[in-house]
């Protein structure tokens, strides 16, 4: 009998036992699958680009593309330093669709109904470089380079050079959260801070707290006398000094009073939040500044046109000049012509009121010169005669 209520014991224990073993492995796989999970949200999940126009028609959202070839160096550091850092790709996760573009693949690529191939013989040392990198780069090709599309996927903002952590995520604040539509990029990179900047500018603000607090010096406690108890060497109080001076021991306690400790004055984290809330920018303080951007963009605009408009006045004003130099010197010149037509006519004028002789005088000239010669020459006399 005993025998058996042992055995029945046993069972109860082991059945009790079984659902807890269960529920203990339930939530072990739960850890792992939430762990699983969280390690994908930390990561980029990569698409191709057909997978993200895909998806954008569905949901329409912004895409992150990261143009890359297989032998750029800074392309690698890149990936291991920048892209694989966890704050950086859940926001990508979040807020993109993530493109990894491999500039020298040899497969066409369809985008926005249109085929893009691959060029070779061209790129860089002739290795050939894809058309949609040229596209998206807007012909400005550079190893790496980072491309955001809006939700209509058009506009393509190409921004190429090796980024840091910190760099990366202001780019990505900047395109992901439409501050580029009306700020300019290096006033919101003096104005926003990284997480990573709030962390140590946090610190340093604890860490100066820490320094200015005042070192409050505590005087030394008094101890309790009387009852066998010998005082210490400190202050005794004026009652317990006529009490020695007269010799007799009172068997009442006397109490030095202690002073009270004076509270270390470290601040708050309230106020630590303040302090670095101070150095930190909000959107706030971003927005406040878009009407000052966009009165300072319609001044700019304002005199851009007064500089274009001067300077075509001083276009025409020197093409007028030019011109009337034109017929100035054309005038010249005809008057020039005329002068020596002038001064030809006159010579010629000239020439023709000299004398000419006339056939009379002619006819006199010859008559004379045959009166001078005898007709018959023989006939006349000899010079000896």
């Amino acid at each position: 009998m005993k025998n058996f209520l042992l055995l029945l014991l046993a069972t109860v224990c082991i059945l009790s036992l079984a659902p807890l073993q269960v529920s203990a492995s339930l939530c072990n796989n739960n850890n792992n699958d939430g762990t699983s999970g969280d390690d994908e949200l930390r990561t980029i999940n990569w698409l191709t680009m057909e997978q993200a126009v895909a998806k954008n028609r569905v949901a329409p959202k912004k895409i992150f593309v990261d143009i890359y070839t297989d032998w750029c160096v800074l392309c690698k550091k890149m990936e291991k330093a920048t892209l694989s850092d966890p704050d950086i790709a859940v926001y990508i996760n979040k807020n993109f669709y993530p493109v990894k573009l491999d500039a020298e693949t040899r497969r066409s690529i369809y985008f926005k109904n249109n085929q893009y191939i691959f060029r070779a013989n061209e790129g860089s040392k002739g290795r050939g470089v894809h058309e949609i990198a040229i596209y998206l780069t807007r012909g400005r090709l550079k190893y790496p380079a980072v491309v955001f599309l809006d939700e209509k996927m058009s506009n393509p903002q190409p921004i190429s050079g090796y980024r840091s952590p910190q760099s990366m995520d202001q780019l990505l604040r900047y395109f992901g959260e439409d501050y580029y539509k009306y700020v300019d990029w290096n006033l919101f990179r003096q104005l926003y801070k990284t997480k990573k900047q709030e962390r140590k500018a946090e610190q340093r603000a604890i860490a100066n707290a820490k320094t200015t607090t005042p070192k409050t010096t505590t005087p030394p406690t008094g101890t309790i006398v009387g009852q066998g108890i010998a005082p210490t060497k400190t202050p005794t109080s004026l009652n317990q000094k006529k009490v020695e001076k007269v010799g007799v021991t009172s068997t009442t306690t006397t109490t030095t009073a202690l002073p009270a400790k004076t509270p270390k004055t470290t601040t708050s984290p309230a106020k630590a939040a303040k302090a670095v809330d101070e150095k930190t920018v909000d959107k706030e303080k971003v927005e406040k500044t878009e009407s000052e951007l966009k009165k300072e963009e319609k001044a700019k605009k304002k005199a851009e046109k007064k500089a274009k408009k001067e300077a075509k006045k001083e276009a025409k004003k020197e093409a007028k000049k030019g011109k009337e130099a034109a017929k100035e010197e054309k005038v010249e010149k005809k008057t020039k012509a005329v002068e020596e037509k002038e001064t030809k006519e006159k010579e010629k004028t000239e020439d023709n009121k000299q004398p000419k002789t006339t056939t009379t005088e002619k006819e006199a000239v010859k008559e004379e010169k045959k009166k001078e010669k005898p007709k018959f020459p023989w006939l006349l006399p000899a010079s000896g005669e």
